[in-house]
């Protein structure tokens, strides 16, 4: 079992000898092979005197695109026929010969060994593993993309391959192993390349920076290739040096619209003032959002008298609910800027924090906590905040994201929390909600309603990996058995079948 792949349905992911690889990157329609090495069992049969279709076997790694050469004879991986073009399939009864009668391990192939293969193949236990400090940290996953965007960047850089059988993927694996001297030669060659200085970073760094997140790329790489982006941009007058990048501004700084709304003035007023300070950085550009010191910031003068919103630092719809829920009025019944002013001076903050943390605004938004939650949580103790200003509004806290993620309440599930705990598309949640299948309270779902679905429904990928088939065949294989789908196209987008019904399938 160890070398046989296991299917996570919730993260489109194989688990394969303890290394994490992204579906698309397993192969599950046309079956690859090296030929020599089927060449060595056909020659290894008939030297034992038994058959060559029982004799042959495939290889693991052989289905793992990312690996596109064999590790041992170092010839590429082929899946089509040198008789007759066809590509052979896993539905194909033979590995040994195509349909058309040819065999498959007569072609001769020149040696074209990618070293880069060589290191997928050495994590995956198929042969004598490379170093490579950068990669080694990543999950396999993340260490193939990777490798594709610093190819992508080598590419649009005009860096040559490195001998006559080298792979786009070498020149990847070649600047992370010498990650140090490689990365500021790579920037420099884009920036030569392009040629458009200071139009921005992804003028200036093309595919580099625009195809590497979190996401795709993991927090690691990710982190470390933006950093090095920005400060050869900074050195190179791109952006400035306090520019609020990845859509949040630096610590110790504020953007220009908190800047503004915490004035009371408009965008362009506050503009103006910063121009007449001489605060505007080098390399700003009309557009494109950039960051303040703080200390500046306290300098310009505030619009007077100033409004509750205004001291709080948030919107007016946001201000008008902090007002009611903290009783933050005066005699008459109207908001009270001073005593706003005090109740977030009251606040307690901490000198440090835990290493995820984000400012309050932006936490609001990506985690779904509500900004009242978490003025309650910074109140009793359970969130950890720092203060960016002496004088902001709540624009300038730093909170703790973990502690923010526990205060969510526990009856109740953002779409992304389904989604990634079920498997289930975003889309077809949403679909569901419309057609009064799963309860919605606000943005959220009711997680006992939902607990409740999915212990009655199945989706196509987890039912696929109770009966042992592959994606694709299994609406097919429920037809033909009399077991219809419960929920799907075109009313909603994801294929849901009723768990009852499926146990026709013998589950």
């Amino acid at each position: 079992m160890k070398w046989s792949p296991v299917r996570r349905p919730t993260g489109r992911l194989v688990e394969l000898r303890g290394e994490l690889i992204r579906l698309g990157d397993w192969s599950t329609t046309f079956r690859r092979r090296c030929e020599l090495c089927l060449n060595g069992d056909f020659e290894r049969a008939r030297s034992l005197g038994i058959d060559d279709r029982a004799w042959a076997c495939h290889r693991f790694h052989w289905d793992v695109q990312s690996i596109s050469t064999c590790p041992e004879h170092g010839c590429a991986l082929t899946d089509d026929c040198s008789a007759c073009g066809r590509r052979q399939r896993w539905s194909d009864p033979s590995l040994l010969y195509c349909a058309c009668g040819a065999r498959l391990t007569c072609r001769l192939f020149a040696t074209a060994r990618s070293v880069c293969s060589d290191y997928l193949a050495g994590r995956l236990g198929v042969s004598d593993r490379l170093s490579c400090e950068l990669l080694d940290a990543l999950d396999y996953r993340h260490a193939v993309r990777a490798v594709r965007i610093l190819s992508f960047a080598a590419s649009d850089a005009g860096i040559e391959a490195v001998g006559d059988f080298c792979t786009p993927a070498d020149r990847g694996w070649t600047i992370a192993k010498n990650w140090v001297d490689s990365i500021p030669l790579l920037l420099d060659s884009l920036l030569k390349r392009r040629g458009r200085r200071g139009s921005g970073l992804i003028e200036a760094y093309g595919r580099l920076y625009t195809e590497t997140d979190e996401q795709s790329a993991g927090p690691i790489f990710s982190e470390q290739l933006l950093a090095a982006i920005e400060r050869h941009a900074v050195q190179h007058g791109i952006i400035a040096e306090n520019e609020c990048r990845r859509g949040r501004p630096p610590l110790g700084t504020v953007s220009v619209t908190g800047l503004a709304r915490r004035l009371g003035r408009s965008y362009e007023t506050t503009r103006s003032l910063l121009r007449e300070a001489n605060a505007i950085p080098r390399g700003s550009r009309r557009g494109v959002a950039f960051a303040i010191e703080a200390s500046i910031a306290d300098s310009l003068p505030p619009r007077q008298p100033e409004s509750a919103t205004q001291v709080l630092g948030v919107g007016k719809r946001q201000a008008a609910q902090l007002v009611a829920e903290f009783c933050l009025k005066n005699n008459l019944g109207r908001p009270c800027p001073e005593m706003a002013r005090r109740w977030v001076s009251s606040l307690p903050t901490y000198q440090s924090l835990p290493s995820e943390t984000g400012l309050l605004s932006d936490v609001c938004r990506n985690r779904a906590v509500s900004l009242a939650n978490i003025c309650h949580g910074i109140i009793a103790g359970r969130v950890r905040c720092t203060r960016l200003t002496a004088t902001g509004g709540l624009s300038d806290f730093r909170v703790s994201v973990e502690d923010c993620v526990s205060l969510k309440r526990a009856s109740e599930w953002t779409i992304k929390d389904v989604s990634q705990r079920f498997g289930a598309h975003h889309q077809a949640l949403l679909e569901l909600v419309k057609l009064g299948v799963l309860a919605r309270h606000g943005r959220k779902l009711c997680r006992e309603n939902v607990e409740a679905f999915f212990a009655e429904h199945l989706t196509t990928a987890q039912l696929a990996e109770r009966l042992h088939i592959a994606a694709k065949q299994v609406i097919g294989f429920a037809d033909r058995r009399g077991v219809h789908p419960a929920f799907g196209p075109p009313s909603v987008r994801q294929t849901f079948f009723r768990l009852q019904d499926c146990r026709q399938l013998s589950l």
